[in-house]
């Protein structure tokens, strides 16, 4: 088993990580995903990382929260929007 950490811009509130846990776990080979909101970043072991990561990032993306690999520079976080409109 393999692990992607991917740092998530735009949640807000429970109701944020659970949309991105959800949207995580719709993903084909991913086996839990672990969300993090005080820190912003989303965990998820899956069968092949290298592959699941560019999926992940733009499903998240998709689901109205850009996602970016942990160590990678982060973009300015979203406003308005998410799943509560904050």
């Amino acid at each position: 088993m393999e692990h992607i950490e991917l740092n998530v811009a735009g949640m807000t509130c429970g109701g944020c990580v659970s949309k991105v846990k959800k949207a995580m776990l719709d993903v084909p080979g991913v086996h839990s995903a672990e969300v993090d909101l005080t820190h912003g970043v989303a965990r998820a072991s899956v069968d092949n990382a290298q592959a699941l990561q560019p999926e992940l990032i733009q499903t998240l993306t998709a689901a109205g929260y850009p996602a970016t690999p942990v160590g990678a520079a982060a973009g300015s976080p979203r406003t308005g929007g998410g799943c509560c409109g904050h």
